[in-house]
């Protein structure tokens, strides 16, 4: 659902851009961008639909069975720790945490490419990486929080890097930085330091408060058995 609103939120941002602030972008690539980003997000919808239909016309018998398989190491690394002898995490469990960070991954690198073709390091909607952490500090463990940070600074730093080195072209944001400044090293470094401190006291804080609020869930969960 945020991700629809992303969607109509950045068309909004562009032409406020192109109308208002008399900011030139490159259209065409961004709606592409978000042509991708409106696909894969029906394609995720439809998919949990299927995934919600199978559990419920499922054997009861099957459906119990596959649900008290083991989960695997990866979901054990994405989903939140437990305190020791508490283990209710199932396939349900584990399916859902591969889901969501299938779709942060997603997410992180439409985001990078949108940022790249709206002027890359100029472009002060970086920020918006943060979001990401955040959900991910809600849904997945403290470990993963902190690998979507280290994912959206190091795609964050790709693009600034490849721009500045010419691997990449950069499709400046006329009018809004100085002509010439994603060339500056300095500059350069300034934004991608301080994007990367940003992720990760967010990553920190955010998994910090969920952790606590978690495990006060677990208490009452254990009080209620």
């Amino acid at each position: 659902s945020l991700r629809w609103v992303a969607v109509v939120g950045s068309l909004g941002f562009i032409e406020a851009a192109r109308r208002l602030l008399s900011i030139e972008v490159h259209f065409l690539r961004l709606l592409g961008v978000l042509a991708v980003l409106a696909l894969y997000n029906l394609g995720a919808e439809l998919l949990l639909r299927r995934m919600r239909r199978t559990r419920l016309d499922g054997d009861e018998a099957q459906q119990r069975e596959r649900e008290e398989r083991p989960i695997g190491r990866v979901a054990r690394f994405l989903l939140p720790h437990t305190p020791p002898g508490v283990e209710y995490y199932d396939q349900q469990a584990a399916q859902a945490a591969l889901f969501a960070f299938a779709q942060i991954g997603l997410d992180l690198f439409l985001l990078a490419l949108l940022l790249h073709f709206a002027g890359g390091v100029e472009n002060p909607l970086r920020v918006f990486f943060i979001f990401h952490v955040i959900v991910a500090s809600i849904l997945l463990s403290r470990p993963s929080t902190y690998f979507v940070a280290t994912l959206g600074f190091l795609l964050f730093a790709g693009v600034a890097l490849g721009e500045l080195l010419g691997a990449l072209p950069h499709y400046s944001l006329e009018g809004h930085w100085r002509a010439g400044g994603y060339l500056e090293p300095g500059l350069v470094a300034t934004q991608v330091f301080l994007l990367g401190v940003t992720l990760y006291v967010g990553a920190y804080l955010a998994s910090s408060i969920a952790a606590r609020l978690r495990r006060r869930e677990i208490d009452v969960l254990v009080l209620t058995r």
